[in-house]
């Protein structure tokens, strides 16, 4: 049996909390400083450990894209939108009442 490096065991035990947490393998190997294959090759025994199975820890909908270039897509934060629309909704109605009162002292 070959034995495994530190690394690879730490990948091991963290990947299914980076996993839950949205990430994808080829954000997940180089945090180990592992290759994307080394992490693809230990997948059946975490996704045994997880009691899920592998095919489950390559599908990833709701992640970025991944480029092929260890570039992804970053995704874009929401976070307040709805305040800053609210905001934008209240200075739009105040633009307008200042046209509306322009254009009666026309």
């Amino acid at each position: 049996m070959v034995k495994k490096h530190e690394r690879t065991l730490k990948m091991i035990d963290q990947f299914p909390e980076l996993w839950n947490s949205g990430m994808v393998v080829q954000e997940i190997a180089p945090m180990f400083n592992l290759s994307d294959w080394t992490v693809y090759h230990y997948l059946q025994e975490i996704a045994d450990n997880m009691g899920v199975p592998r095919e489950t820890l390559l599908t990833r909908c709701s992640t970025p894209h991944y480029t092929g270039t260890g570039n992804y897509v970053k995704p874009v934060d929401f976070s307040g939108i709805y305040e800053r629309l609210n905001k934008a909704k209240e200075l739009l109605a105040e633009a307008q009442e200042k046209l509306r009162s322009i254009e009666d002292t026309v």
